[in-house]
Protein backbone atom coordinates (compact mmCIF):
# COMPACT_ATOMS: atom_id res chain seq x y z
CA UNK A 1 0.00 0.00 0.00
CA UNK A 2 1.40 3.39 -1.03
CA UNK A 3 0.97 6.16 1.52
CA UNK A 4 -0.42 9.39 0.07
CA UNK A 5 2.04 12.25 -0.01
CA UNK A 6 0.77 15.43 1.64
CA UNK A 7 2.63 18.69 1.10
CA UNK A 8 1.96 22.24 2.18
CA UNK A 9 2.92 25.28 0.16
CA UNK A 10 2.71 28.96 0.88
CA UNK A 11 1.96 31.49 -1.79
CA UNK A 12 2.04 35.08 -0.61
CA UNK A 13 1.14 38.04 -2.76
CA UNK A 14 3.78 40.73 -3.19
CA UNK A 15 2.34 43.17 -0.67
CA UNK A 16 2.40 40.47 2.06
CA UNK A 17 -1.05 41.55 3.24
CA UNK A 18 -2.75 38.51 1.75
CA UNK A 19 -1.71 34.90 1.44
CA UNK A 20 -2.84 31.45 0.41
CA UNK A 21 -1.74 28.19 2.02
CA UNK A 22 -2.31 25.12 -0.13
CA UNK A 23 -2.41 21.45 0.83
CA UNK A 24 -1.66 18.87 -1.85
CA UNK A 25 -2.07 15.12 -2.07
CA UNK A 26 -0.28 13.38 -4.93
CA UNK A 27 0.61 16.78 -6.47
CA UNK A 28 -3.06 17.76 -6.61
CA UNK A 29 -4.46 20.68 -4.59
CA UNK A 30 -7.05 19.29 -2.18
CA UNK A 31 -7.45 22.25 0.14
CA UNK A 32 -6.46 25.81 0.89
CA UNK A 33 -6.83 28.63 3.34
CA UNK A 34 -6.82 32.25 2.14
CA UNK A 35 -6.06 35.02 4.57
CA UNK A 36 -5.91 38.78 4.74
CA UNK A 37 -3.95 40.90 7.20
CA UNK A 38 -6.08 43.69 8.65
CA UNK A 39 -5.88 46.31 11.36
CA UNK A 40 -7.52 45.32 14.62
CA UNK A 41 -10.89 47.09 14.85
CA UNK A 42 -10.39 47.97 18.52
CA UNK A 43 -6.69 48.82 18.39
CA UNK A 44 -5.40 50.18 15.08
CA UNK A 45 -1.81 49.61 16.25
CA UNK A 46 -2.34 45.83 16.11
CA UNK A 47 -2.93 43.59 13.13
CA UNK A 48 -5.10 40.49 12.91
CA UNK A 49 -5.62 37.72 10.39
CA UNK A 50 -8.96 37.34 8.67
CA UNK A 51 -9.60 33.99 7.01
CA UNK A 52 -11.29 34.84 3.73
CA UNK A 53 -11.78 31.25 2.63
CA UNK A 54 -11.08 27.76 3.95
CA UNK A 55 -11.73 24.68 1.88
CA UNK A 56 -10.78 21.00 1.92
CA UNK A 57 -12.09 18.68 -0.78
CA UNK A 58 -14.91 16.50 0.56
CA UNK A 59 -12.97 13.31 -0.26
CA UNK A 60 -9.90 14.54 1.65
CA UNK A 61 -11.56 15.61 4.89
CA UNK A 62 -10.96 13.90 8.25
CA UNK A 63 -7.31 13.29 7.32
CA UNK A 64 -5.86 16.26 9.24
CA UNK A 65 -5.61 18.61 6.25
CA UNK A 66 -7.81 21.37 7.70
CA UNK A 67 -6.18 21.04 11.12
CA UNK A 68 -2.73 21.37 9.57
CA UNK A 69 -3.77 24.49 7.64
CA UNK A 70 -5.03 26.13 10.85
CA UNK A 71 -1.86 25.08 12.73
CA UNK A 72 0.33 26.64 10.03
CA UNK A 73 -1.71 29.84 10.25
CA UNK A 74 -1.44 29.85 14.08
CA UNK A 75 2.34 29.47 13.88
CA UNK A 76 2.62 32.23 11.30
CA UNK A 77 0.48 34.49 13.49
CA UNK A 78 2.71 33.88 16.51
CA UNK A 79 5.84 34.60 14.47
CA UNK A 80 4.34 37.93 13.35
CA UNK A 81 2.89 38.94 16.74
CA UNK A 82 -0.69 38.55 15.51
CA UNK A 83 -3.01 37.88 18.44
CA UNK A 84 -6.35 37.25 16.71
CA UNK A 85 -7.59 35.16 13.81
CA UNK A 86 -11.12 35.92 12.63
CA UNK A 87 -13.54 34.09 10.34
CA UNK A 88 -16.67 35.99 9.28
CA UNK A 89 -20.03 34.87 7.90
CA UNK A 90 -19.70 31.18 8.72
CA UNK A 91 -23.07 29.68 7.81
CA UNK A 92 -21.81 26.13 7.18
CA UNK A 93 -22.50 24.03 10.30
CA UNK A 94 -19.66 21.59 9.52
CA UNK A 95 -17.22 24.49 9.32
CA UNK A 96 -18.60 25.96 12.55
CA UNK A 97 -18.02 22.63 14.32
CA UNK A 98 -14.50 22.41 12.90
CA UNK A 99 -13.70 25.93 14.12
CA UNK A 100 -14.98 25.10 17.61
CA UNK A 101 -12.80 21.97 17.55
CA UNK A 102 -9.77 24.10 16.58
CA UNK A 103 -10.29 26.48 19.52
CA UNK A 104 -12.25 29.28 17.89
CA UNK A 105 -15.12 30.89 19.74
CA UNK A 106 -18.28 32.29 18.21
CA UNK A 107 -18.79 35.95 18.99
CA UNK A 108 -21.66 37.44 16.93
CA UNK A 109 -23.48 36.94 13.63
CA UNK A 110 -21.65 33.73 12.67
CA UNK A 111 -18.26 35.37 13.28
CA UNK A 112 -15.60 33.25 14.95
CA UNK A 113 -12.41 34.38 16.65
CA UNK A 114 -9.32 32.59 17.87
CA UNK A 115 -7.19 34.44 20.42
CA UNK A 116 -3.54 33.39 20.47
Amino acid sequence: MVKEKITFETKVKSNAKEGIFVVKEKDEVVGFIELKVSKNFFNQEEEEYIIKDLYVDRNCRFKGNGRKLIEILNNLAKENNISRIIVKNVDNVSLQNFLFYMGFGKIINNTFVHIL
